[in-house]
């Protein structure tokens, strides 16, 4: 898990960095894209969200081809914020495919969810439809709503088991680049 969002953020200071040029942008594989539907790639965003099942957070959003995006997050889990539980820390990858001239996305998220003295780990995997404006720059909001799936491995066994599902809403305020 930590190589992955290592290698997220590589590739996100990477495209902070690139050369923008309005006709050609070079992708990390044997490839060019131009302009593709009047926008630049590739396009990032830093946003400020919250939802049950990645908590309040501060992330990282990647589109680095016309219709794919990945996103990191650091964050906590809501119940924090108000005190009705142990602090718990969540770790968030996301993969989302955008639909081509539209808004509307399919993603998915993959939250680790880390807690003091944990008796278990635990893993939420959440596939949600939503609405992202990442292709044209500025401040926007995005929200987005599906359903979550539970995988708990208790200590001392090593077996992942399917726990609870449920249901996630997703909001955010995002500033594209």
């Amino acid at each position: 898990m930590k190589h992955l969002v290592f290698l997220l953020i590589v590739f996100f200071i990477k495209g902070l960095f690139a050369q923008s040029s309005p006709q050609m942008v070079s992708l990390p594989f044997k490839s060019d894209i131009t302009i593709v539907d009047n926008v630049s790639l590739p396009r990032f965003d830093v946003h400020l969200a919250a939802g049950l099942v990645s908590g309040g957070r501060l992330g990282f959003r990647y589109l680095f081809i016309n219709n794919f995006s990945v996103e990191i997050a650091y964050g906590a889990a809501i119940e924090n914020f108000i005190g009705l539980t142990e602090p718990k820390t969540k770790y968030t990858v996301g993969f989302n495919y955008h639909f081509s001239n539209s808004i509307a996305i399919i993603s998915i998220l993959s939250t680790y969810v880390e807690r003091p003295n944990p008796d278990s780990d635990v893993i939420l995997v959440s596939p949600n439809f939503g609405f992202i404006k990442i292709r044209k720059p500025g401040l926007q909001v995005f929200i987005r709503a599906g359903i979550n799936i539970e995988f708990q491995k208790s200590y001392p066994s090593k077996n992942w088991e399917v726990g609870d599902f449920g249901g996630n809403i997703d909001v955010g305020v995002a500033l594209n680049f």
